[in-house]
């Protein structure tokens, strides 16, 4: 039996061929949060991961807050190698407690890593983002939440929704007319 040189990664790389002596496909996962407290703006300090490798999970938040649900309005991004932030609108001032997971993989598992976000308008109920080109059969978008700017309290302030549209667009969908920014990630594989 012959194996297969290319199974993923780019040519020249052996793909799979080249992990198969690995005990993982995945480097590293970590856990981390970043806590929000009378501030619009933190981060959380991660060891060092190659972002091009690397994927951030939005895991999820929770608050003391029980007047509003319009708190929970925050967004994030992996910085850089070593830091994620967490934003929301700078009106926000009580507690919040953001939780994430940073996924880094083998060199050959991801084709490409995309952080972005898209800027809705109050005249629109959808914005979109243009991204490098990726293949949409293997690729797909993550949410990694959304920062209200226009103050409209109410869970109505928290939702959005994002969509790989085609291979260079994503689209940020919020049904409320709100200036808003959804942060995402797209991941490509081989």
């Amino acid at each position: 039996m012959r194996r297969q040189r290319n199974l993923l990664g780019p040519q020249g790389m052996g793909g799979m061929v080249s992990l198969w002596g690995a005990s993982s496909m995945v480097n590293s996962i970590q856990y981390g949060q970043i806590e929000l407290y009378g501030v619009s703006s933190s981060t959380a300090t991660i060891t060092s991961v190659n972002t091009a490798n690397a994927m951030l999970v939005f895991l999820g938040e929770s608050s003391t807050d029980q007047n509003t649900a319009y708190i929970g309005a925050v967004r994030m991004t992996l910085t850089n190698a070593t830091t994620v932030t967490a934003r929301r609108d700078t009106s926000q001032v009580n507690g919040l407690i953001i939780r994430f997971a940073v996924i880094e993989y083998a060199p050959g598992v991801v084709r490409s890593i995309q952080y972005g976000l898209v800027s809705v308008n109050p005249s629109a109920a959808s914005g979109t983002a243009t991204i490098t080109s990726v293949n949409t059969a293997k690729s797909y978008v993550a949410w990694l939440g959304k920062e209200s700017q226009s103050g409209i309290g109410g869970a109505s302030g928290m939702f959005s929704m994002c969509t790989l549209t085609n291979a260079t667009t994503v689209t940020a969908n919020t049904g409320n007319g709100e200036v808003c920014f959804t942060s995402f990630i797209v991941v490509e594989s081989f």
